[in-house]
């Protein structure tokens, strides 16, 4: 996830260039060395000197979900707080998706100016948002009260021109079954879309998938159920087997650890992955918190977290 503030991204070091000398009898002539590049250099082409802002709104902002199109144009959503206070009758948040083209600049042929929004009277959230391959966006937010109480998850579907697609739900967000805070999507080969909620059940964070039609309706043929497993599933990926798996943190006494789980297309959980359905990355724990920030799957199902590991009892070290 990205804050609205400007971040830049700073050189690490410079490429390593060979000069190859020609070699046997007489006088060989070096080959000259090729110009040194540094693949994190900034790229200046990139908006304005490398970097494309935009109004965070008059209370902040935040960018909860960011991606790539195949076309190389951006994709960024969030939120915009517009006010603080619990007056039910004016909007507290406006959420919006912006597209960005390759060189950074708004999209004029996504939504109005390169953005579309629209106002919330809660302090919804964006979780996700996924390019399906004709072009059309899903957007996941998860929605809540003026007091934080988070309620459940909805998911809007947009045309490649940033206007709701009346072929999903008649234009509308479709919510969860489970009343589940919204955590990832996935997207299978015949165009149905995995959803994953978090909620807390038996004093537990726990999970819940769902799959949708591609016209927005539930599909009843996958069951819905909450999962025992105690994990915030933070990220989804329908493999290229088919198979659905999630992963997330989770903590115990011994302290936050990452784990993952893997269904069949079917919805049904793999007993023979991991260990009985299950694999898990060692706890950490001792020195206190392990904050797991963000979560990937790739296609082949390999796992990565980023994460914020305290080294000590000293409340501002990391």
């Amino acid at each position: 996830m990205l804050s609205s503030r400007a971040f830049r991204i700073l050189s690490l070091g410079a490429a390593i260039a060979l000069t190859l000398a020609a070699c046997g009898g007489g006088s060989g002539t070096p080959t000259p060395p090729p110009a040194p590049v540094n693949p994190l250099e900034r790229d200046t082409s990139f908006g304005t000197a490398g970097e494309a802002r935009f109004t965070r709104g008059p209370l902040g902002g935040y960018i909860g979900a960011t991606t790539a199109q195949s076309d190389g144009k951006l994709l960024l959503a969030g939120y915009r707080t517009l006010q603080t206070g619990t007056d039910l009758t004016k909007p507290r948040n406006e959420l919006f998706v912006r597209r960005l083209l390759a060189n950074g600049q708004a999209d004029a042929a996504f939504g109005q100016a390169g953005e579309t929004v629209f106002s919330v009277l809660g302090n919804d959230n964006v979780q996700g948002i996924l390019v399906q391959p004709d072009g059309k966006l899903l957007m996941l937010r998860t929605t809540s009260d003026h007091l934080l109480h988070f309620d459940s998850w909805k998911l809007h579907r947009y045309l490649p021109n940033g206007s709701a697609d009346p072929a999903f739900s008649g234009g509308q967000a479709v919510s969860s079954r489970c009343t589940a805070d919204g955590q990832a999507i996935g997207l299978q080969p015949d165009g149905r879309i995995i959803v994953a909620g978090a909620g807390y059940g038996q004093g537990q964070a726990r999970f819940c998938i769902e799959r949708l039609m591609p016209d927005g309706q539930a599909d009843t043929s996958f069951p819905v159920t909450w999962s025992n497993i105690s994990m915030q599933a933070m990220a989804l990926r329908v493999l290229t087997n088919g198979d659905i798996q999630l992963a997330g943190p989770s903590a115990d006494a011994a302290g936050w650890r990452l784990i993952a789980t893997r269904y069949d297309a079917a919805g049904a959980q793999r007993k023979d992955y991991g260990t009985d359905g299950v694999a898990y990355l060692p706890a950490v724990g001792s020195t206190g918190a392990y904050d797991i920030h963000h979560v990937s799957i790739d296609t082949a199902g390999g796992v990565l977290a980023a994460s914020a590991l305290k080294l000590s009892t000293d409340p501002s070290t990391y």
